[in-house]
């Protein structure tokens, strides 16, 4: 607005200019009726834009905008939330000598990784902790992410059917079915991925 307030400044002058030029006779145009309707239009036009670039005007604190009269209530909000997240994630983390036993006391007890539907909130509700909590008990904890953490539970499990030849009577996907796998190449993945081998390459050397 200050731009335009210079550019109607301006403007004031350049009339006065032209109409010297125009008729340098009208030495006293400035007491002319048509001179003050010209320099009251844009006076008015100076106040009203002045005006409004006041209004619009607020404070900003933080990237956000502050209605004068409610900035105390705006802070005190933000200390508020602020105060609020801290906690939170204060809370959000687990003491992993305490929740690593336990975690792998409840696995192994139950084998909850049998269950081919299992998921992270499920796992979370049995050991009586949030989501969050857990997947940073596994991720910080043993270093994985929940999937392959499980995954590892299911190949052990098949490890040991293989170990007791039960692979001779049943096929290796009824095995890894009865584990927690859902689908054949899913286990082989997993299992390649947490032995570093096949399942036909483990049995070989089993049978060797």
């Amino acid at each position: 607005w200050i731009q335009r307030f210079l550019i109607a400044f301006l403007v004031i002058l350049f009339l006065r200019i032209l109409f010297f030029a125009l008729n340098p006779e009208w030495g006293q145009f400035g007491s002319k009726f048509w001179y003050y309707i010209c320099f009251s239009v844009l006076f008015y036009y100076i106040a009203i834009e002045g005006y409004a670039n006041a209004v619009q005007s607020t404070v900003i604190l933080k990237g956000n905008r502050f209605v004068p009269g409610h900035t105390n209530i705006s802070i005190a909000t933000e200390v508020t939330e602020a105060a609020s997240s801290v906690a939170s994630s204060e809370e959000d983390i687990p003491d992993l000598d305490i929740w690593k036993p336990k975690l792998e006391q409840l696995m192994k007890t139950v084998a909850l990784f049998r269950d081919p539907e299992l998921t992270l909130t499920d796992l979370a509700a049995r050991l009586d902790v949030n989501s969050k909590q857990l997947s940073s008990i596994i991720n910080k904890g043993f270093q994985v992410n929940f999937n392959d953490y499980i995954n590892a539970y299911r190949v052990d499990a098949v490890r040991q059917k293989l170990d007791q030849n039960e692979h001779k009577s049943r096929t290796l996907l009824a095995l890894a079915l009865e584990c927690g796998f859902n689908s054949k190449s899913t286990f082989n993945r997993a299992f390649k991925k947490h032995t570093g081998e096949t399942p036909r390459k483990f049995i070989e050397k089993l049978a060797a």
